[in-house]
């Protein structure tokens, strides 16, 4: 089914810029700390790895707070923005699924912080990749002496990745975060499903395209044309 829509999302643009600062602001303060603190590769994949609940937990409080504020000054649009965040959005819908199952009302909260504290969280794939990604982005600051700090995107671009690599056949991304992915150990314990490309392998993303086009079955070239009047 493919659907299309006339929607202006200029709309949401102003808040997602703004939540899209706020996450740099925050993750400056991680960058710095590395470059002082100098943590090996391990350290930093290893902290990432275990500290599931933790920060579930404090995005959980940092949203809370926000919501909080803007309700105290009467903005109502910023208090909305701001109960759409992620980890609110997880926590309110992990209290249904629980209250969908009989948990008690005044238990719902304890049982979702329990739940990430789970160890087994840590065994989901989008949370595997994103904490081998901080380690290679802390290794480039640290060992190789990036004097760049990544980009306001950095964050969005480690999302993208960690959610949609085990799951779809190619992704055309950030040239840095390709070259994260191709360097070990990566490249050979993270075994995405995705192939990577980005700017820097246009002549292989073209090549990939081809084979395809190539490889399309007849009947799905016709069905093609019939559908979409290609």
């Amino acid at each position: 089914m493919h659907i299309t829509t006339d929607m202006d999302y200029a709309v949401f643009a102003n808040g997602i810029r703004r939540h899209r600062d706020e996450t740099d602001a925050s993750c400056k303060v991680l960058w710095q700390r590395w470059i002082r603190q100098k943590p090996t590769f391990n350290e930093v994949f290893s902290h990432e790895f275990n500290d599931f609940g933790n920060a579930k937990k404090g995005a959980l409080k940092y949203a809370a707070q926000q919501a909080q504020t803007a309700l105290q000054s009467h903005d109502t649009h910023e208090f909305l923005n701001r109960l759409s965040y992620p980890a609110l959005e997880e926590f309110n819908q992990l209290k249904q699924l629980f209250r969908d199952h009989g948990i008690a009302e005044r238990e719902l909260a304890s049982s979702v912080f329990a739940f990430w504290d789970w160890p087994e969280n840590r065994n989901m794939p989008t949370h595997r990749i994103s904490a081998y990604l901080f380690a290679g982005l802390s290794r480039r600051l640290v060992s190789a002496g990036q004097k760049k700090l990544p980009s306001k995107g950095m964050m969005n671009d480690i999302r993208a990745i960690s959610t949609y690599g085990p799951y779809v056949d190619a992704m055309f991304i950030d040239k840095g975060c390709a070259s994260l992915l191709s360097e070990e150990p990566l490249r050979s314990e993270l075994r995405l499903k995705a192939e990577i490309f980005s700017s820097t392998s246009g002549q292989a993303f073209l090549q990939y395209l081809q084979r395809l086009d190539d490889e399309t079955p007849a009947n799905v070239r016709r069905h093609a044309r019939e559908i979409y009047g290609i």
